[in-house]
C-alpha cells in the first residue's frame, strides 16, 4: 500500500490506496505534507478494484455531487454510504475513516480528491475560517493576496509574481483561499482546483506557444478530469494565429490545473498554507486604458468574502458541515486583516518591486 498525509495547518489528514499512480496524480493536485506526522485526524483509503456491485436500496436518498452528478446515499448504524454511478465509485462514511472504491483511475481519483479537499475546506470553514476570492503565492512561508473580483487581475497577477525570479516562490491559489487564525497568525490555505484562466492572461504573460503539450509536460492528471474540456493543439494553433484586439475581447477561458500552471511559470507547488503577509489589490488596466482614482482596497476586499452558499458546487454532500456563526467569523478575520500591509496596484505589471 502506497500512503501519503496532507494537512490544512489545523490537521492531517491521510491517504492510503493501493495505487501508486493515484497517489502521484493527487500529489499534484493537493499538496503533500512534508514532514510526516504521528497520527491523522481522518484517514481515507482509495481502491482500484477490478469489479463491485453498485446497487443502492430502496429507502436511499439523492444526493447531488460537486459536478452536478446524481449520487446515491443510505445511513446505517452511524455509516453513510454514497454511490457515485458517474465515476463507478462507492464511498463509505465512518466516524474518523472514508474508504473509496472503483473500477477506473479517472473516477476513483475525482473522489479522492474532492474527498480530501472537502474534509480540509470544511475542518477550516467549521474552526472558524471563511473565504476569500482570491489568488496568491508563497514565498518562504508567508502569503501574499490578491483580492478582487472576476476580472480585476488576479490571475494576471499570479503568473506575474510565478514568473518574477527574483525570489522563490510557489502557487498557493488561482481564485480562492481559506482564512483563519491559529495562535493569533492570519493563516491562509489554498483552494486548489482547475483555473480558468483567460487568454489575456496567457497572451501577455507565457505566450500561447508554452501551451503546446502542457497536460503531458504536467503529468498527465488533466486527463483524469473526463468533466473538463482539455486544450487541443489545433485550439493552440488557432489562438497563435488571433489578433491582440481579438485576444482581449475573446470571452471564452481555458482550464488548467495547478501543476500546469507551475509548468507554464518555471516553478513548483511546494506549500499549502502560509502566515499572511500582504494583501494587494490589482486593477489591470492597459497603456490606453484610463486610469483609476480613489480606490478603496477596504472596500474591496470587503466585497470579495464569500460565503459557501455562493459556491453550489460545493455542496454538503460528504455531511461534514456544522452550525457555526458564518458573519462573525467573517468580522473575526476582518479585524485581524486590519494588521496587514495593504495596498492597490493599478496598471499592467500588477505585482509589487521587491523592494516595496
Amino acid at each position: 500500500m502506497h500512503n501519503r498525509q496532507y494537512s490544512n495547518c489545523l490537521n492531517t489528514f491521510e491517504l492510503e490506496s493501493n495505487s501508486n499512480e493515484l497517489i502521484m496524480h493527487v500529489d499534484r493536485y493537493i499538496f503533500p505534507e512534508r514532514i510526516k506526522q504521528d497520527s491523522a485526524k481522518i484517514r481515507v483509503e482509495a481502491n482500484l478494484v477490478d469489479d463491485y456491485h453498485l446497487e443502492a436500496p430502496e429507502d436511499y436518498n439523492e444526493e447531488i455531487g460537486e459536478y452536478e452528478e446524481r449520487l446515491y446515499s443510505w445511513e446505517k448504524n452511524n455509516i453513510k454510504t454514497i454511490i457515485n454511478p458517474t465515476n463507478q465509485s462507492v464511498i463509505v462514511v465512518y466516524d474518523n475513516k472514508i474508504t473509496i472504491t472503483s473500477n477506473n483511475l479517472s473516477g476513483l481519483f475525482m473522489d479522492t480528491y474532492r474527498i480530501l479537499r472537502q474534509l480540509m475546506i470544511r475542518d477550516l470553514l467549521n474552526a472558524g475560517g471563511v473565504i476569500l476570492h482570491a489568488s496568491g503565492v508563497i514565498r518562504d512561508g508567508k502569503a501574499t493576496l490578491y483580492v478582487g473580483d472576476k476580472g480585476a487581475g488576479k490571475t494576471t497577477a499570479l503568473f506575474q509574481e510565478l514568473l518574477d525570479q527574483s525570489e522563490r516562490k510557489s502557487m498557493l491559489s488561482n481564485d480562492r483561499v481559506i482564512l483563519f487564525v491559529k495562535n493569533g497568525i492570519l493563516t491562509a490555505f489554498g483552494w486548489q482546483a482547475v483555473a480558468h484562466v483567460g487568454l489575456g492572461t496567457i497572451y501577455g504573460t507565457v505566450g500561447f506557444n508554452k501551451l503546446h503539450n502542457i497536460h503531458d509536460k504536467a503529468g498527465g492528471t488533466a486527463y483524469l478530469l473526463t468533466q473538463h474540456n482539455l486544450l487541443s493543439e489545433s485550439f493552440i494553433n488557432e489562438l497563435s494565429n488571433k489578433s491582440e484586439y481579438e485576444i482581449r475581447n475573446f470571452k471564452e477561458k481555458i482550464m488548467l490545473m495547478p501543476w500546469e500552471i507551475a509548468e507554464l511559470t518555471g516553478t513548483e507547488i511546494r506549500e499549502g498554507y502560509g502566515e499572511m503577509d500582504k494583501i494587494i489589490c490589482p486593477i489591470l488596466q492597459l497603456k490606453d486604458e484610463g486610469q483609476n482614482s480613489n480606490i478603496e482596497t477596504s472596500l474591496i476586499i470587503e466585497q470579495s468574502f464569500i460565503s459557501i452558499d455562493d459556491l453550489p458546487f460545493f455542496t454538503n454532500w460528504l455531511s461534514l458541515k456544522q452550525d457555526y456563526d458564518y458573519a462573525q467569523s467573517i468580522k473575526y478575520v476582518q479585524d485581524v486583516m486590519n494588521k496587514i500591509e495593504t495596498k492597490c496596484i493599478v496598471g499592467e505589471k500588477l505585482i509589487p518591486s521587491i523592494n516595496t
